[in-house]
């Protein structure tokens, strides 16, 4: 072989590492991929993969060792606090960049710091409706499943962050579990204060899924609304390269340039809300989707989790 080339399952970094290795027998999950790649996990099963990888390597298939893989967490390893703890129900967070992490898990915290709360960061989905042009049915198709498995894994309430999926993941059809956009109260706040809205967006494609959003709740309380949409066309660049102040204060300025007395400004991205800070001294109200989106969330998950109680 090459020396220059390095085998894909030889991988190489400079920062201590710790690693372990667990034989899966093919046909016990078959649809693991084929080819060396890394692949995300549940805390749970990580915490399983670590108890089977530090056996001994010839135990005893009868014996404690042996039973364990087949055993459940609740029989076999129910005192192990990292276990035991882990959340029968939850709220699910569906994000397209991993930025909204820590900022949806600061705002649940802050709610209901009992509420567990689980991350999905699925970039690839927006991505590729950018690349498209329009959410395709790869897309749907994609968001569903990605919807329907938080809620097998227990989500109560599953949310969607972003703006350009909102309305796919919404209409997701589960069980025992309610799915909302993150930009439905804030939406509904704005048409009902009656004021013009200036939707801004860093993404074109946010414009639609949003704005027909707040016709359909317009339409739905019989009010008429007037809605204006302004790009932040310098924006998205820099979010994209990780400049979140820059970003927050270029959709300030276009704030400050672009809203009248009287307005409504509704940033349509959760990642804009930072800019709502910067133009306080306009006095004109400026909505963003992340507080509203979680008060929302929590009080639904606990309507859920009290209606299971009973």
């Amino acid at each position: 072989m090459d020396p220059r080339v390095r085998d894909a399952s030889d991988p190489r970094a400079r920062a201590p590492l710790e690693g372990y290795g667990v034989f899966i027998e093919p046909g016990a999950a078959p649809n693991l991929p084929p080819d060396c790649c890394a692949v995300s996990v549940t805390p749970l099963f990580r915490e399983l993969l670590l108890r089977l990888a530090t056996r001994p390597a010839l135990y005893d298939l009868e014996g404690a060792d042996g039973t364990a893989p087949r055993s459940t967490p609740a029989s076999r390893w129910a005192s192990d606090h990292r276990i035991s703890r882990t959340p029968r129900s939850m709220i699910a967070f569906l994000h397209t960049a991993r930025v909204h992490v820590e900022t949806f898990s600061r705002l649940v915290r802050n709610v209901d710091d009992t509420i567990p709360a689980r991350h999905e960061v699925q970039e690839r989905l927006l991505a590729d409706a950018l690349e498209a042009g329009a959410i395709t049915d790869g897309i749907r198709s994609a968001t569903t499943m990605v919807v329907q498995a938080l809620a097998n894994d227990g989500a109560k309430v599953v949310v969607c962050t972003c703006s350009t999926l909102g309305g796919v993941a919404e209409a997701v059809p589960v069980s025992d579990c309610v799915v909302m956009r993150v930009d439905r109260p804030m939406a509904e706040q704005a048409v009902a204060s009656g004021r013009r809205i200036l939707v801004l967006a860093a993404l074109p494609s946010t414009f639609q899924p949003t704005v027909a959003l707040l016709r359909q709740i317009a339409s739905d309380a019989r009010r008429s609304i007037d809605v204006g949409e302004v790009l932040c066309g310098r924006a998205w660049r820099l979010f994209e390269t990780g400049d979140h102040p820059g970003y927050a204060g270029e959709i300030a300025r276009t704030i400050e340039a672009t809203a009248r007395p009287g307005d409504l400004v509704l940033l349509a991205q959760a990642s804009m809300a930072p800019a709502a800070e910067l133009v306080r001294h306009l006095e004109i109200p400026v909505l963003s989707s992340s507080q509203s989106g979680v008060d929302a969330a929590v009080s639904r998950y606990r309507s859920r989790t009290r209606h299971d109680a009973v």
